[in-house]
């Protein structure tokens, strides 16, 4: 036989590439990642990859063009990815089921950390809760060296005694966020209390009238008062323990009341 060739012409054809998700399944709410998918097309062919969302039972944004996909609300939605196509191949998706979870927000007080005896102040707190959510915050003091009352609801903390005592802020959570709590220590530092002389200004010679004067201090603190006069164009005698004042001459004088201050308050006149 001598040497003999034959030929045949093939068609070749386009092939549908796989799609697989190699990211996680699983993202928190307002947490992120990016969705990365493996492709069986070769040589980078195939055609461009594009991703979308189909809600469910809960929510995600997500780039078409990146893939970075950010957690709205708890619950499931399916992702999808879909490669183009090109000359060599036909378009192609895949889903995956992609579940959000709750997270625990991030509290943080931003309110004053010193307050004075008989002083109040409103606790403020930011969350990273988005959207208004995460759930009520409630208010709570711990007692230290000092004391101090606080409003559940509002947060107004109101010092009461000298020192130190602990403010707790709780997030109740709610159906995307876990309960989340932070607390701040406050110093309660002296304050000075206004002394107000409420007795009559007026007295006779040889009459006398018992001073009596009102403090801004609160519980019977403040100090022992005490009473002093200085002479002016009259003159009177003054018992400086039972504030018991005499006239002596006509004119005037000059009263005095002294707070001698304690542990919670400053001396104050």
């Amino acid at each position: 036989y001598n040497v003999a060739t034959t030929s045949q012409l093939i068609t070749i054809g386009k092939t549908t590439p796989v799609l697989t998700f190699t990211s996680a399944n699983t993202v928190n709410v307002d947490g992120s990642l990016t969705a990365t998918i493996t492709t069986t097309a070769s040589s980078g062919r195939g055609g461009v990859i594009t991703y979308s969302v189909a809600a469910g039972s809960g929510s995600v944004t997500v780039n078409a063009t990146t893939g970075l996909i950010v957690g709205i609300s708890a619950g499931t939605v399916t992702l999808t990815a879909t490669s183009a196509g090109d000359t060599n191949y036909n378009a192609a998706s895949v889903s995956q089921l992609f579940t959000i979870g709750k997270t625990t927000p991030v509290l943080t007080i931003t309110s004053a950390n010193t307050l004075n005896v008989n002083n109040s102040l409103t606790a403020t707190v930011t969350t990273t809760a988005t959207g208004g959510r995460g759930g009520a915050f409630t208010y709570g003091i711990i007692a230290g060296s000092g004391s101090a009352t606080v409003n559940s609801a509002t947060g107004l903390v109101t010092a009461v005694s000298v020192g130190t005592v602990t403010l707790t802020v709780t997030s109740a959570g709610d159906a995307n966020y876990n309960v989340a709590t932070t607390s701040q220590l406050i110093t309660i530092g002296k304050t000075t209390p206004v002394l107000t002389i409420t007795s009559l200004n007026a007295v006779t010679v040889l009459k006398s009238l018992t001073l009596t004067v009102v403090t801004s201090a609160t519980l019977g603190r403040g100090g022992v008062i005490t009473y002093a006069v200085v002479a002016g164009s009259g003159s009177a005698t003054l018992n400086s323990s039972t504030g018991v004042l005499t006239g002596v001459s006509v004119g005037t004088v000059t009263l005095t009341a002294t707070s001698a201050g304690d542990t919670n308050y400053n001396i104050a006149t």
